[in-house]
């Protein structure tokens, strides 16, 4: 959906980088974030031996914490938004600030990583259920076989956009 500018993106939820870091080659800049402080330096290290010239950085802070102060956070000015909550899904705040603060938030975009299907159905249906958020796409992965764990991968982009904006473009999303 980016097709004229690299978009930039803030993960929450981030842990070690694992998502964020996987499609740092798609994006202009990089903020991920989670709360556990441990996670920072394997992170930056994973991150000084990828060959790019992605900006990249790291913030300590729970979700909620990152969606505060709107006029200066991150959150409300990336082009593309990324989640990977853990099974409990998103906090209550996080899914608000998706839901009625979605005014404030300039993303087009919104990658959902899910590890519990019962809290991605909840928040799903409380995105859709705005009015602003449209679910693009959805598919489950078995990244641990002979379990019963499966991930979710969901792209949801706002419906301010109109299909004009996106009709014969390029996509790096």
């Amino acid at each position: 959906y980016y097709t004229t500018h690299l978009p930039s993106c803030v993960e929450l939820y981030g842990g070690v980088g694992t998502i964020g870091l996987h499609v740092i080659d798609l994006l202009s800049s990089l903020v991920s974030s989670d709360e556990n402080p441990y996670n920072k330096n394997c992170f930056m290290e994973a991150a000084q031996e990828m060959t790019t010239t992605t900006a990249v950085s790291y913030e300590t802070k729970k979700a909620t914490d990152m969606i505060l102060l709107p006029e200066s956070s991150s959150f409300y000015k990336a082009d593309l938004l990324i989640v990977d909550p853990p099974r409990k899904g998103l906090e209550e705040s996080v899914l608000e600030a998706f839901v009625s603060s979605s005014e404030l938030i300039q993303a087009k975009m919104l990658i959902y990583i899910s590890c519990g299907f019962t809290a991605f159905q909840r928040d799903c249906t409380a995105l859709l259920q705005s009015d602003k958020w449209q679910l693009h796409h959805a598919e489950g992965h078995i990244l641990f076989p002979g379990s019963d764990a499966i991930e979710t991968v969901a792209f949801f982009t706002r419906k301010t956009a109109t299909a004009a904006e996106w009709k014969g473009q390029r996509t790096v999303f």
